[in-house]
């Protein structure tokens, strides 16, 4: 979606510059000791290790820049505008949507989602079927009006002239199900209604569980997300102290790339954090079945 490639752009830009702040970082490092420099331990491997640490970084960041501009490239595609360019903020600057409590997503997708507004159209009418076949419900009752002349006699006796008598007679006629009723079609429209209401049943239950798991997720990432971004916020005036006391021979280069390491694997784990959580906010959505800000 045009979210997860926006957040995917600002996080490669991000990305880039948190890179280069190690590179020139470690330079600094290379630029105080010079090339010259032998530890009184380790010897020249320490310069060694320094330029092959900026030459992986450099390749990373590479990766970064390539990333940022396929990002680009398919937020233009997505907006149908190809030549205007897309202008992100800083990674930093980006909030994880806020989330509406998982109760008022699922009573909003039971009005909207369509599989389960056809199940219940389909059991209403299996339902229905059911009533008339079983004639809990009379359909086509008759209106009958007729009139006549009595000629004979239950014995089957002619009326002599004066005994005949004229008659008029109105009613309305319902079918009883007494004697009619096809049991087979009861039966069979009992059994569809049971089955619709079952199907019904299940739509309605892999809803609720997608929507509960879907809202389960994405708060545990946005929770963690939250709490990585606190962890590593001020993390480039650590290193900077960090790299000061190696260049002056207080802590060993293991202990200063160690230090090093942990950040810079604090930094990506907040940025694939922020996406699992956008792919979990993406899933809640599908799971719904309309954007998420309109529950809001």
């Amino acid at each position: 979606s045009f979210r997860i490639q926006y957040y995917m752009h600002a996080a490669s830009i991000e990305m880039e510059d948190h890179l280069e702040d190690h590179i020139r970082r470690l330079k600094m490092i290379l630029g105080r000791l010079g090339l010259n420099y032998k530890d009184p331990r380790l010897g020249s491997y320490v310069i060694t290790a320094i330029i092959s640490d900026i030459t992986g970084l450099e390749a990373e960041k590479n990766k970064s820049t390539v990333h940022k501009l396929s990002t680009q490239i398919e937020m233009k595609r997505l907006t149908g505008n190809p030549t205007k360019d897309i202008t992100i903020p800083g990674f930093k600057t980006l909030k994880l949507p806020a989330l509406p409590e998982a109760g008022a997503i699922l009573a909003k997708a039971k009005e909207r989602k369509p599989d389960l507004l056809l199940a219940k159209n389909a059991y209403e009418f299996a339902e229905l079927d059911r009533d008339l076949a079983s004639r809990l419900i009379y359909p086509n009752p008759r209106l009958f009006l007729y009139s006549g002349r009595e000629e004979y006699t239950p014995a089957g006796i002619p009326f002599s002239g004066s005994e005949k008598e004229s008659y008029l007679r109105i009613g309305l006629r319902f079918p009883l199900p007494i004697f009619d009723r096809s049991q087979a079609n009861v039966k069979r429209a009992e059994a569809d209604m049971q089955f619709q209401k079952a199907l019904l049943n299940y739509i309605n239950l892999n809803l609720e569980n997608d929507i509960m798991l879907a809202h389960q997720k994405y708060k545990k990432y946005y929770d963690l997300a939250l709490k990585l971004e606190r962890s590593h916020s001020n993390s480039h005036i650590y290193m900077d102290q960090m790299a000061d006391a190696f260049a002056r021979g207080r802590i060993t280069y293991f202990e200063f790339k160690s230090e090093h390491e942990k950040w810079h694997s604090l930094h990506k784990e907040h940025h694939d954090t922020v996406m699992n959580a956008l792919e979990a906010y993406g899933e809640l959505e599908l799971a719904a079945g309309f954007r998420l800000e309109d529950a809001q």
